[in-house]
């Protein structure tokens, strides 16, 4: 089942290179359709079943982190859709790698889209100095009261959406593994002692850059690793076109894509 059908806006009125990208796919030539999708997304299309479809395409081949980072995105437009968090849940176990701890909190505020957050956000703050006028302008001593209260109210909505904008922000700026054997070092150096591996498709928190090294947090561990061995979510469209080495990591056999590309 497809989890949506792309608009002709998203699309940009390129239907006959969408039709070509899923019937490459359909036919197995799983690097014609990523490359036609990725060519989409660096034109500006941003839409979850575009990116959920990229991430099929480069699940089949074996780039399970590329696979990662575009189901990661495709979520953060689509947060509830059930098969987008299938495919990235299979993704990560097929490299080895454990969804990042998230707090109660912070999952709660996952569950919301960017639109949504800034939607809250605005109409919160909208309506909580409009509902607070109303509330000094009333001459009811009952109406005034109940103002105040959906003033709070209005407040606490904005507040939550302000909340979800800013975790939003921190999860845009995550990092995902696509190296294979990647190991987490002590010191930015290549002789420095190994800390722990991290399996291809592990999403991590970049905290510090020093030249082509990078500093790690995964949960409760941190550990330098080469900047070559992480593809940044913000540059997910086109991994191919970095000048980083990207390598690709091994599916298990028969391991592949819980549903097929939307059309």
């Amino acid at each position: 089942m497809a989890i949506a059908v792309w608009s002709a806006t998203a699309r940009g009125g390129a239907e006959s290179e969408w039709t070509a990208a899923a019937a490459a796919y359909n036919e197995r030539r799983f690097e014609d359709a990523a490359a036609i999708w990725e060519q989409a997304l660096q034109n500006g299309a941003d839409d979850p079943a575009l990116w959920y479809n990229v991430g099929n395409a480069r699940f089949q081949l074996g780039r399970v982190g590329e696979a990662v980072a575009a189901y990661q995105r495709a979520r953060r437009l689509a947060p509830r859709d059930s098969q987008i968090r299938s495919n990235l849940q299979l993704a990560l176990e097929a490299g080895g790698a454990s969804p990042p701890a998230r707090r109660w909190y912070e999952e709660m505020l996952e569950r919301l889209s960017a639109d949504e957050a800034r939607a809250l956000a605005l109409g919160g703050w909208w309506a909580f100095w409009l509902l607070l006028a109303g509330a000094g302008a009333a001459r009811s001593t009952v109406v005034a009261p109940w103002l105040r209260r959906g003033a709070v109210a209005a407040a606490l909505v904005g507040a939550l959406g302000a909340a979800a904008l800013a975790h939003g922000r921190r999860l845009d700026a995550e990092h995902v593994v696509t190296a294979t054997g990647c190991r987490a070092q002590f010191a930015p150096l290549e002789e420095a002692r190994a800390y722990f591996t991290l399996p291809p498709g592990s999403i991590v928190s970049v905290i510090e850059r020093r030249g082509e090294w990078r500093r790690i947090r995964l949960d409760d561990r941190e550990g330098w690793v080469r900047a070559d061995a992480l593809l940044a979510l913000a540059e997910a469209a086109s991994p191919a076109g970095r000048t980083l080495r990207l390598r690709r990591s091994d599916l298990p056999a028969g391991t592949s894509p819980a549903t097929e590309p939307s059309s």
